[in-house]
């Protein structure tokens, strides 16, 4: 089992601990988003947001009335869910975390995946407007667990 991981961002600006690449997620359950800036980086540039896109459905898409495949699965029709719009790179002592001699900030996000989300593979993007780079983790998400009557 993976505990841990880190992935680094194409701009070398941040690294993501969480979510774990192609771990499997759960609707109505926490998708945890893990930022870490190293202490030497500008943060007064970095612009992150995070995304939720859908890869492909678990199941195929059930056909509608009149005759054609529904895949709206939000508000924005196309699977995307947005985080975040703007992620919190600051570097204060609240987030200030050490290993060793390597200083850096840690941020998270809880995100509680929205009933409206269908299961299946996703991507989540880490995009810096900054540089015009994305970071994309593949993920699975899940059905919920029936509740019990």
């Amino acid at each position: 089992m993976v505990l841990s991981q880190m992935i680094e961002a194409p701009t070398h600006n941040y690294n993501v601990t969480s979510p774990i690449s192609n771990g499997p997620y759960v609707v109505n359950q926490i998708l945890p988003c893990t930022i870490r800036v190293f202490s030497n980086v500008d943060t007064s540039r970095l612009d992150l947001s995070i995304r939720l896109e859908m890869v492909t459905p678990a199941t195929p898409a059930s056909p509608t009335p009149s005759g054609n495949a529904s895949t709206s699965t939000s508000p924005s029709s196309n699977g995307t869910f947005v985080i975040t719009d703007h992620a919190d790179v600051s570097k204060t002592d609240a987030y200030l975390k050490q290993e060793g001699n390597l200083t850096y900030y840690e941020h998270w996000i809880n995100y509680n995946i929205p009933s409206i989300v269908q299961p299946g593979q996703y991507k989540v993007y880490f995009s810096d407007r900054s540089t015009n780079s994305n970071l994309a983790i593949p993920i699975e998400i899940r059905p919920a667990s029936p509740s019990p009557s």
